[in-house]
């Protein structure tokens, strides 16, 4: 039995309380904090979609207020994700995440690996008025967030080495470490601010719902018909190159290559986006087509939203 595991903090994510599990045993090496946690030296708390987790609850003390569905809702990135799955490849993503093994956690390919933790200065400092501690927050290493939505400023990254020698991934402890690593703060234009403050926003507002998915045919139906109202498509064909121009003029190449979502010529992930209706895609890749399109979230999933996974 745990009897000493952390309470998640407010929008931490499941990694960060793992993280501050390992600091605070004092453990050496990360394999005898997965040992401890997930029963498996093997096993990790991924950084977005952790696994494992009906395992470590299994040894918490009885009467403890969690449950997977909560770690998933409330600590993991599943729901930023999902938003944009299938309600089946959402569910067998939470299959993984409860029990391990293998399956949906490959919807992610498109997306890239973090790299970096992000964290903003102002919600360090007020974690350590409220809390005497800070940690990782979610919403800040979502893909695409480079802004806090909270005080609106662009946020910092920490190098941070994320894995050992071995390639496993490490316990980091944002109070062990913000203070004694090297930190970049991004920079935005003052064009491509706006943009990047609806993005979080946006990413706020999808971690803060429950249960979101979508019909890809659907979406993509309603991607076409707003690019036919805007003059970029007919019933028939897109526009290709009007449409990379536009949206390439609408938020910056400055801002499109510090998200790593470039467009250049025919072929580019949006026009695949635009052209194949079954494809998934990196959630990043929609908030940016929505936002071209002036649409808001609340608009797509109005239409999108398929029936709740939990009745």
């Amino acid at each position: 039995m745990i009897c000493c595991f952390p309470d998640p903090l407010p929008d931490e994510l499941f990694y960060s309380v793992c993280a501050r599990f390992h600091s605070t045993m004092k453990y050496r090496a990360a394999t005898h904090t997965s040992m401890e946690l997930f029963g498996s030296a093997a096993a990790r708390a991924a950084i977005d979609l952790p696994q494992r987790l009906a395992h470590l609850l299994s040894l918490l003390p009885p009467g403890h207020r969690y449950t997977v569905d909560s770690l998933i809702e409330e600590n993991s990135l599943l729901p930023f994700y999902g938003a944009f799955l299938p309600t089946a490849r959402v569910l067998r993503l939470r299959k993984v995440m409860e029990g391990g093994g293998h399956g949906g956690i490959s919807s992610r390919s498109s997306i890239r690996r973090l790299e970096y933790f992000q964290s903003c200065s102002f919600c360090v400092a007020e974690d350590r008025k409220r809390y005497g501690r800070t940690y990782w927050h979610r919403i800040h290493q979502a893909p695409g967030v480079i802004v806090c939505h909270v005080h609106n400023v662009p946020l910092e990254r920490r190098y941070v080495e994320l894995r050992s020698k071995s390639s496993r991934l490490k316990f980091v402890d944002a109070e062990m470490e913000l203070d004694r690593n090297p930190i970049q703060r991004i920079r935005l234009t003052a064009r491509g601010h706006k943009p990047a403050l609806q993005i979080a926003r946006d990413v706020a507002w999808l971690l803060s719902k429950r249960n979101l998915s979508c019909d890809t045919k659907v979406l993509h139906a309603q991607y076409r018909r707003l690019l036919i109202e805007a003059g970029f498509a007919t019933c028939k064909t897109v526009r290709v190159l009007n449409v990379v121009e536009a949206f390439t003029e609408y938020y910056g190449r400055s801002l499109l290559g510090t998200l790593h979502c470039q467009v250049e010529g025919y072929c580019n992930w949006l026009t695949e986006l635009f052209l194949q209706s079954r494809s998934l895609h990196n959630p990043l890749h929609h908030l940016l087509v929505m936002q071209f399109l002036g649409r808001s979230l609340q608009q797509f999933f109005a239409v999108t939203s398929q029936d709740p996974l939990h009745g």
